[in-house]
């Protein structure tokens, strides 16, 4: 999917959720210090989509941009500030402004409504859970501007494979996918996958490779390169195992000897 077809979804997404009288995602320009309109969903004929905004304390989106900070407003309880994104007044009842950060700001993620006046904890983690995904779009777009209308060749197999993995109905199908990973992405002699369970001990669900079963094995946080991996929630890369010994999986384990071993961790955010 192309970042701009792929920003638009995530526009009608937070609009629908939010019940949304506008959401307007709009993207830094640090040359002239301001931030333009890149994507959309508005009820209102009013919405300014030639608007600069500075980045300053004078409005509610320049001052989110300027202090990084998420800003929410409740209109009932004040009154309703300028908003220079409109050029008609507008009876807006509640806002919400989020910096959009991959690394560098990368813009603000505007949602207002003239249904509610607040928005509660779970909508606004899900708003910024939008906001991430928008940064990372846009973080991506910067360094490679071909992505603007679609992935560059090169990203397409790798894009491919993730919209597979995405789309396993459920956690059986995923981990046999992780087990199968195209030999033109990764070039593997073996594969392990591993679920924490309840008890907050790692077991090995699904491998292949291994000249054994690996299924009596348990993985404790920060036991061997899995449990190094568990422990710090990121991946551990072994590039040359030549004269040093690694445990993988635990301390039981008799594995036969490889040249280099990664570990990477499945994170989700529920």
């Amino acid at each position: 999917m192309s970042s701009k077809n792929a920003l638009s979804n995530l526009i009608e997404l937070t609009s629908n959720v939010a019940d949304a009288f506008t959401t307007a995602l709009y993207q830094t320009d640090m040359e002239t210090g301001t931030l333009k309109l890149r994507a959309h969903l508005t009820l209102s004929s009013h919405l300014d989509t030639g608007a600069e905004i500075p980045i300053d304390e004078n409005s509610l989106p320049g001052k989110a941009a300027l202090l990084q900070k998420p800003i929410t407003e409740d209109f009932s309880i004040k009154d309703i500030p300028e908003m220079i994104w409109y050029t008609h007044d507008e009876d807006i009842k509640g806002l919400m402004v989020v910096p959009v950060v991959r690394k560098d700001l990368e813009g603000v993620l505007l949602v207002d409504s003239k249904e509610n006046y607040s928005f509660t904890p779970k909508l606004e983690k899900l708003i910024l859970g939008f906001a991430d995904q928008m940064a990372w779009y846009l973080s991506l777009e910067n360094k490679n501007p071909n992505w603007i209308d679609g992935e560059p060749p090169d990203f397409q197999p790798m894009m491919k494979w993730c919209r597979f993995l995405a789309e396993s109905p459920h956690r059986k199908a995923l981990s046999e996918r992780f087990l199968n990973v195209p030999r033109t992405l990764i070039h593997s002699d073996a594969t392990a996958v591993v679920w924490m369970e309840n008890d907050g001990v790692g077991r090995v669900t699904h491998s292949k490779g291994w000249g054994q079963s690996l299924k009596s094995l348990t993985i404790e946080s920060g036991t061997g390169l899995c449990g190094t991996c568990l422990d710090r929630g990121q991946p551990v890369l072994i590039r040359n195992t030549m004269n040093r010994t690694e445990v993988v999986f635990d301390e039981n384990e008799e594995l036969k000897t490889f040249r280099s071993l990664m570990v990477a961790p499945i994170i989700s955010e529920k």
